[in-house]
């Protein structure tokens, strides 16, 4: 076959079937299949013949244009495509790719003896094509066998900002970044040194100082050595793989497991997971990959977790849960799941990604505080000391009391929350200052305690021994104060009857002591009186009557402060505890009624027994009795009011006989109170008592095993209340 036989070019991509349908009945015809449109250029500028017909109907405009460029002038070109065309060299015929059949092939060939019939579709000049040249959005040149510019299309002021004048003055490598140097320096070398066209990619200075990726082709000349090149812009592209890379390199290297599954595919399956997922399931990518998610829940499948997903994926929602899933192994974790759609520009939901986040011992330890939480509010909830947490901040969700600060205060622990000051107004006033001594105390030296009275809700007085720490960070700084509070209001009853027992029995020793030895000296005075009063008259008579009078009333305090000192303890036996109220009831209610005071009786039926003197109990009834009528003997008549009660009581299922005596008096003043059961202590003028009666009173009740105490208040009467074992 002649070299200067007719050529063929066809593009990869095209329809082949009448390319050899055409080389069967020409055999002069010499068919070359090019990879590229590049490629297709350079057998047209380097191949020996004079008549070629090229096919690139998928061809863009820019690259076909470059393709007509390169061919050499002296060669009949034909070409079928659907690219724009307008700005062909004159000498190109073109026809469109539907044209494309044997016949107007084989019309194209006879162009070589002349007799060419297929019609030129556009004639252009050199100016047209220069135009084409500059216009093109691509940055084409012609760079010399020294390496610089002899060529180049505005493409290359539009995008890198020199002017030509400024281009020319460097080599092709002047403006290419040092990082790409030696890169592009390499496919240069490969360009000079081969026919093949060359790609690569670099980094290029603009004249501003920043860099653009550029993406580059180009083939040498060796005829006229210089070296045609074409250039892109892809620095928005390389932006965007870097940002993908980075996002790989991200999930790649996340500690949470990552994975994707496609919505599109049937039981949407995974399509992606991070090493991080393998690490956490056990399972590996290749393994994963295909599979629907829930492959990692064994047998669990019915879970709170599960169904949340589920009703998620089925609405097209983001969601979080946490369920039980098995490794490969088939050990179980916990596994916080986060589940996000994404959508297509239509708004589809194409996949559904999901971070897996193994939870496993943070459960385990949850689940322990869950359980010492539980545990530590039961017991506080049983425990009858007040504990408390007081944030240093005042932040009201830090503030903790415990249950049974309603039974102390009468306020809940909410209240409490939402108004702090609550405990502080309850204190007692004579009080609140202990309390700021505490605090002060527990700032300077961590730890401090105090005993203070508070007022419940109802207006009943509690005494409380308040220890209180202070509580640090892990920096030093204060954070908190807790403390445990408990009410000692019976300890302090009972230290005060302790206290009260001792006093008497030192002061009934002395008391018994004093009483014998003047016992003596009274019987002599009162048998002279007596002996005078029989024997003498007038005034020695009186004056010995007087002499008896007092040496009776002298001896009347003698037997009661026998009786206080407890050396006339009598026998007691099992009694019924009415009878003796009754009894001293007929004594008493002769005065009472005399004084206008008005007596209500209220005696409970069927009374269980006690164990008791009944003198002694008769003698503290008219002694209380005694204390209300003088109690009340300043009031109006009708406001001179007493109640004597008797019923039972039962306290840790042990039974108690209550005698309770209470008046409309004026009450006790409460910086005396404490005081009514000392020895000849007395709020009565001078000569109207001894001031021992309810201290009496007091020994006889608690030699029975009994108590007695007293409720009173300023102008809201007085309610002395006995309380003795029953059937003891």
């Amino acid at each position: 076959m002649s070299s200067l036989s007719p050529i063929l070019l066809f593009v990869d991509g095209d329809d082949n079937s009448v390319v050899h349908s055409t080389l069967r009945s020409n055999e002069r015809l010499l068919v070359v299949q090019a990879h590229t449109v590049a490629e297709a250029g350079r057998y047209l500028h380097d191949g020996a013949f004079r008549t070629a017909v090229l096919i690139a109907s998928s061809a863009t405009d820019d690259a076909l244009a470059y393709c007509a460029i390169a061919a050499r002038a002296d060669v009949a070109l034909t070409v079928f495509t659907d690219a724009d065309v307008s700005q062909f060299p004159s000498t190109a015929s073109v026809y469109s790719s539907g044209q494309v059949t044997t016949d107007s092939i084989e019309s194209a060939m006879l162009g070589e003896t002349g007799k060419a019939t297929v019609p030129v579709a556009a004639t252009v000049g050199d100016a047209d094509i220069r135009r084409f040249f500059d216009l093109t959005p691509d940055m084409l040149c012609v760079v010399g066998a020294d390496g610089r510019f002899l060529m180049a299309n505005e493409g290359f002021e539009r995008l890198l900002g020199y002017s030509k004048a400024e281009l020319f003055a460097h080599s092709v490598t002047d403006l290419v970044h040092s990082d790409d140097l030696a890169t592009t320096r390499t496919r240069l070398a490969q360009i000079a040194s081969d026919t093949q066209v060359i790609d690569f990619e670099n980094r290029y200075l603009t004249k501003s100082g920043s860099y653009r990726w550029l993406s580059w082709i180009g083939f040498r000349d060796s005829e006229k050595h210089v070296t045609y090149g074409a250039a892109r812009d892809i620095t928005k592209r390389k932006e965007i793989e870097a940002e993908l890379k980075l996002r790989d390199d991200a999930m790649r290297v996340s500690g949470d497991g990552i994975m994707i599954a496609d919505c599109g595919a049937p039981d949407m399956p995974l399509v992606y997971v991070n090493p991080a997922f393998e690490r956490i399931t056990g399972y590996s990518a290749e393994e994963s990959i295909g599979k629907n998610p829930r492959f990692l829940r064994g047998s669990t499948l019915d879970q709170p977790g599960v169904r949340i997903i589920r009703r998620a994926l089925a609405e097209g929602q983001s969601t979080s849960a946490v369920v039980l899933n098995r490794r490969k192994d088939g050990g179980e974790f916990w596994n916080e799941l986060r589940l996000s759609p994404i959508h297509s520009d239509n708004g589809l939901i194409t996949h559904y990604v999901g971070i897996l986040n193994d939870i496993t011992d943070r459960t385990i330890m949850e689940q322990a505080l869950r359980e010492s939480q539980e545990r530590l509010s039961a017991i506080l909830g049983s425990v009858k000391d007040v504990v408390y947490s007081l944030p240093m901040d005042g932040n009201a969700d830090k503030y903790y009391y415990s249950p049974a600060v309603i039974q102390v205060t009468g306020l809940r622990p909410d209240q409490l929350y939402a108004n702090p000051h609550l405990w502080y107004d309850a204190v007692h006033p004579d009080d609140r200052v202990l309390l700021e001594k505490r605090d002060q105390a527990v700032a300077a030296e961590f730890a401090a305690e105090a005993e203070y009275r508070i007022r419940h809700v109802n207006g009943k007085l509690s005494w409380l021994y308040d220890r209180a720490v202070l509580v640090h960070d892990a920096a030093g700084m204060p954070t908190r104060i807790d403390g445990i509070a408990t009410d000692i209001t019976e300890q302090k009853h009972l230290r005060q009857t302790v206290i009260q027992a001792e006093k008497l029995a030192a002061l009934g020793e002395l008391i018994a002591g004093v009483a014998h030895e003047v016992n003596n000296p009274l019987a002599i005075i009162s048998g002279h009186a007596q002996i005078l009063e029989m024997t003498q008259t007038g005034i020695v008579k009186e004056d010995a009557q007087t002499i008896l009078k007092m040496a009776n009333r002298a001896s009347e305090i003698v037997r009661n402060l026998l009786a206080f000192a407890r050396k006339q303890d009598g026998q007691r036996q099992m009694g019924a505890l009415n009878d003796v109220v009754r009894a001293a009831l007929e004594l008493a209610e002769y005065r009472l009624v005399r004084h206008g005071v008005n007596l209500t009786v209220e005696l409970q039926e069927r009374l269980p027994p006690i164990v008791m003197n009944a003198t002694e109990m008769q003698q503290v009834l008219i002694n209380l009795l005694t204390n209300a009528d003088q109690a009340l003997r300043n009031l109006a008549p009708e406001a001179r009011r007493v109640t004597v009660r008797t019923f039972t009581v039962v306290e840790n299922d042990q039974t108690f006989v209550i005698m309770e005596v209470a008046d409309q008096g004026p009450g006790i003043p409460d910086d005396v109170k404490h005081r009514i059961f000392d020895p000849f202590f007395t709020t009565k003028g001078v000569g109207e008592g001894t001031g021992l009666g309810l201290s009496i009173c007091h020994g006889i009740v608690v030699a029975h095993g009994g108590s007695i105490r007293v409720t009173s208040g300023s102008d809201s009467g007085t309610t002395i209340m006995v309380k003795l074992p029953a059937g003891v």
